[in-house]
């Protein structure tokens, strides 16, 4: 009978182009002091939007390539890629696109999308699908700090032969969780000055405005177009402090007035304004590498406020929406428009 059973199972393998037991560990979780595990079951029947990412090609020209058409002094400064000659000098391979639909329609998938950058498969799956394709259990897991939820895993096994091709699996170990603001060993506010307006030399140590300057030899600004400015986005509540770009201004700076800042749009948060429990520093770093480059050139703000309470987020979508109308009502992967229960519902959306 166990001769039987073994025979079957192989057979079964066999029959689906998938080596039997040659699964391997692609992407394990490491513990986080703020993240708490359900011990609850998910619900196996709850169909979810998947993503599989998969390996580029030519990432290790990028910095090359960036400078043929960044540096004054390349024959091609200023020639800046289209989408398409992007999309083509690092788009995975067609074998690996293959190899990872071939799997997920010999696995019973047969609803498989590659949008055009050709960098992801999406697919959609009940949680037990997705279970026994990556042979992992699902849990739902909770940010004690903001209360956010999100489906994931502990870690996920993918054959191997499709794990050489793919970078990662979503929904899977990434949650998206943010540390408070008093948990970030802050520097001390009285910060050295750093000497500017010469080229810096230690830029492998410490990374200021001038840095940047110097090696993609960007000259002075001097222009501040009125009808034109540089706009950064950031997500839910991590915005900067005022008083954090003072103090950067301060050392590294020091011509820029103390007050300086972006113009800000507040998008989806109702008429209130970002918890500053949450500025733990990434927004505030933008803006201090961004303002001094182009000053007097002004910037703009972009704040996001997902969906965080949902398994997934989607969070460039309530920027997409707020900044064309089309978006909330175009088609793409079989989904038109906003899906409330994925991107919420957002008030006088057209």
């Amino acid at each position: 009978m166990k001769i039987a059973a073994i025979f079957l199972s192989a057979f079964c393998a066999a029959a689906l182009g998938i080596p039997l037991g040659d699964h391997v560990q692609h992407e394990k979780r490491e513990a986080h002091p703020l993240l708490r595990k359900s011990t609850e079951a998910v619900d196996g029947t709850a169909t979810v939007p998947a993503r599989i990412a998969l390996k580029q090609r030519n990432l290790e020209h990028g910095m090359e390539l960036l400078l043929a058409v960044s540096d004054p002094a390349s024959p091609n400064y200023g020639k800046h890629y289209t989408s398409d000659e992007v999309t083509e000098l690092f788009a995975p391979d067609a074998d690996s696109i293959d190899k990872v639909t071939k799997w997920l329609r010999e696995a019973g998938i047969d609803k498989v999308t590659v949008p055009k950058s050709r960098g992801f498969v999406d697919f959609q799956a009940t949680t037990e699908k997705l279970e026994s394709l990556l042979q992992t259990k699902y849990h739902v897991y909770q940010d004690r700090s903001t209360g956010s939820q999100h489906l994931g895993a502990d870690e996920y096994h993918l054959p191997r032969a499709i794990s050489d091709v793919v970078d990662f699996v979503a929904p899977a170990i990434f949650t998206g969780a943010l540390a408070k603001r008093d948990d970030i060993n802050r520097r001390p506010s009285h910060i050295k000055p750093y000497p500017s307006g010469k080229e810096s030399t230690d830029c492998d140590t410490v990374i200021t405005p001038q840095c940047i300057a110097d090696k993609y030899k960007i000259p002075k600004a001097t222009l501040n177009s009125t009808s034109n400015r540089l706009g950064i986005f950031e997500d839910n509540d991590e915005m900067y402090l005022q008083s954090d770009l003072d103090i950067f201004y301060k050392a590294y700076a020091p011509g820029i007035p103390k007050g300086t800042g972006p113009k800000v749009d507040l998008l989806n948060f109702n008429g209130q304004k970002p918890d500053p429990e949450y500025a733990v520093g990434e927004a505030a770093l933008d803006f201090d590498m961004a303002i001094p480059i182009i000053y007097p050139q002004k910037t703009e703000l972009f704040q996001s406020k997902d969906n965080v309470s949902r398994s997934t987020p989607g969070f460039f979508n309530v920027f997409l929406d707020a900044i064309d109308g089309s978006y909330c009502t175009s088609t793409a992967y079989g989904e038109t428009g906003d899906d409330p229960k994925v991107d919420g519902t957002t008030k006088n959306e057209m």
